[in-house]
């Protein structure tokens, strides 16, 4: 797809490109509808891949959604909402990837590409970034995930100062606010640098590891350990992967 490149790595790193950089990487109606809702949603269940890595060309990581989109002039608030539930799918589709998703944010993550930014598992930024939420400077509240998923990464009380404010938070604050987790000169060759070292974890481990934590963010700390942490540490004690990783673990610490 135009405006869109997804590379599969022998390595079992995916990375996929926004690569529209005559536009910031602005998001256009294919790229909404069809083009990230579906490599997504190909990828997450593709048993070939590990990780994936989302970033994009030319010195910018998304400008959000391209003002030209038809998602910022349907005709009925009815239709808008069909819109976002066909355009939202993104962040969703990154969240149950059974792999982690890791974003190499260089330059501008603004509005939607906050929200793409923040769905992703790990975030590597380098200092050139800039993360801007200008929602309400257009009389709109928060979208693509935003609400939902900052105040569960920075807090409600930094998500809302940047809500409400509207301000760019670089990469220096990034890393102190929690926004990302680390900061490197090429956050894309960091982010393959991570993502390869997952790949090679044990698939099926990762993939529970994954879905354990975010299950247990969104709900009670019984169930979370009880009915989500314990079960699945007995599932991975009767798998394929445990015996002879714990072998090679065993052989390890013994010397």
């Amino acid at each position: 797809m135009d405006g869109l490149l997804v590379e599969q790595r022998e390595d079992g790193v995916a990375v996929v490109t926004i690569d529209r950089p005559q536009r910031r990487n602005a998001l256009d109606d294919p790229l909404l509808l069809e083009g990230l809702p579906g490599a997504f949603a190909d990828l997450g269940v593709d048993p070939s891949v590990r990780a994936i890595v989302v970033t994009g060309s030319g010195g910018a990581f998304c400008a959000g959604a391209d003002l030209e989109c038809s998602g910022l002039e349907q005709p009925s608030a009815a239709a808008s909402e069909r819109f976002m539930h066909k355009s939202h799918r993104t962040v969703m589709n990154i969240r149950s990837a059974r792999q982690p998703v890791i974003a190499a944010v260089d330059g501008a993550a603004v509005g939607a590409g906050a929200g793409l930014a923040a769905a992703c598992d790990i975030r590597i930024a380098s200092r050139r970034a800039r993360f801007i939420t200008p929602f309400l400077k257009m009389a709109l509240p928060p979208d693509y995930g935003s609400s939902y998923l900052l105040p569960r990464i920075v807090g409600p009380e930094v998500a809302l100062d940047l809500f409400l404010t509207g301000r760019t938070v670089d990469g220096e604050e990034a890393l102190r606010i929690g926004l990302v987790s680390r900061l490197a000169d090429d956050p894309l060759a960091a982010a393959l640098e991570l993502a390869t070292g997952i790949a090679a974890m044990p698939p099926e481990a990762v993939a529970v590891t994954k879905a354990n934590v975010y299950h247990g963010l969104d709900t009670d700390m019984r169930s979370a350990i009880f009915d989500g942490e314990i079960r699945s540490v007995a599932i991975a004690l009767h798998g394929e992967e445990f015996g002879e990783a714990f072998a090679a673990w065993r052989k390890q610490i013994r010397g």
